[in-house]
């Protein structure tokens, strides 16, 4: 079968499965993967219906024979088949077409002059969640907007810091898995049209609370404590530093401080630190408890006798 024009710019045709006529195939990046119709026209199919087709959208055929607009224009191919729907017009089935007709896709009535980064598929205002903690990612979509309206999500490619590792790189979406608690920027750079590009500030939070550390100093300074040697009658703060899983200090927290070993008192109980006074002469080591499965214990502590006045 010889197509009775040329097909639409941007695009090619190829013979498709026996008995299914033509396909259309995209010779040009990305927005132009189908063809699109400029303005309102009439379509007929070979079995004599009329398509009313609103501006602009994108069609795509399967059937056997080529289709002529009624207008002077480009070759299509019969039945139409709307590709996705983007608004509540309805449009005629096609003779021979095996179902029912999805509503058009309402594309854009001009250029994408626009790029977004979106936290949802289907374009946003702005990104609805510029706050993501390092224990939950968060997806980004680089929405294309022309006319302030969506058209499409663009193939970008995916700028963050070391800390905010995308994956992908480049594509029309990323998932950013955050390290550490900041405010970062993240670029979305159009990979067809590099002079298109957006920005967007994000904030990463610590995640939720993974281990606690005893340490010697409060809010996470100090050193951690392992086995060490007190004088008796001396006394020895402590401190239960919280974490995150990428080991992002949260805050002191409060937990259940247990002493092993008959070697002294460290009260309170249940406190975000304690004071551990060396008493009887011995060994021994003391447990911080967040919950059952967050937990920290000192190395040995040795408690000796001070040097005689």
């Amino acid at each position: 079968m010889t197509p009775a024009t040329p097909p639409v710019a941007g695009m090619s045709l190829a013979r498709g499965v026996a008995g299914q006529g033509y396909r259309a195939t995209a010779t040009t990046p990305p927005s132009a993967s189908l063809p699109r119709v400029p303005s309102l026209q009439r379509y007929e199919t070979p079995g004599g219906r009329r398509l009313m087709l609103p501006p602009p959208h994108i069609v795509e055929g399967r059937s056997a024979g080529p289709v002529k607009s009624s207008l002077s224009g480009p070759l299509l191919l019969s039945p139409v088949r709307i590709v996705e729907s983007r608004s509540d017009r309805t449009v005629e089935r096609p003779a021979a077409w095996p179902g029912p007709l999805p509503p058009a896709r309402v594309l854009q009535s001009a250029p994408i002059t626009e790029v977004r980064i979106c936290n949802t598929s289907d374009g946003c205002d702005a990104l609805v969640t510029p706050t993501l903690a390092t224990d939950s990612p968060l997806v980004l979509y680089a929405a294309g907007y022309g006319g302030n309206q969506f058209v499409e999500n663009l193939p970008v490619t995916w700028t963050v810091p070391a800390s905010l590792t995308p994956a992908p790189s480049e594509g029309v979406s990323t998932t950013l898995d955050g390290s550490a608690p900041g405010n970062f920027v993240v670029t979305a750079t159009v990979i067809a049209t590099p002079t298109l590009w957006s920005t967007s500030m994000l904030t990463v939070t610590t995640g939720a609370l993974s281990s606690v550390v005893i340490r010697d100093a409060p809010l996470g300074d100090g050193n951690v404590v392992t086995d060490a040697t007190r004088t008796a009658g001396t006394a020895w703060p402590l401190y239960a530093a919280g974490y995150d899983a990428d080991d992002n200090f949260i805050a002191d927290q409060v937990v259940t401080w247990t002493l092993d070993g008959d070697i002294g008192s460290s009260p309170p109980e249940v406190a975000s630190s304690t004071i551990f006074t060396a008493g009887t002469v011995g060994t021994g080591s003391i447990t911080a408890e967040a919950s059952e499965s967050i937990t920290d214990s000192t190395g040995t502590i040795t408690v000796v006798y001070g040097a005689p006045d």
